[in-house]
């Protein structure tokens, strides 16, 4: 795992938190952020 990863992770679980999401959008919102970190070369 890179740094930018594990840093990533923090601010993200630090959002979700705050934002009061249900599991659900909670789970989409995970996925649509980690997939866009995950194909961050291929969207630039």
């Amino acid at each position: 795992m890179d740094a930018d990863r594990a840093f990533s992770g923090v601010l993200l679980r630090t959002a979700l938190d705050r934002a009061g999401l249900s599991a659900v959008d909670e789970a989409l919102a995970t996925e649509i952020t980690l997939g866009t970190l995950r194909h961050r070369a291929e969207v630039d």
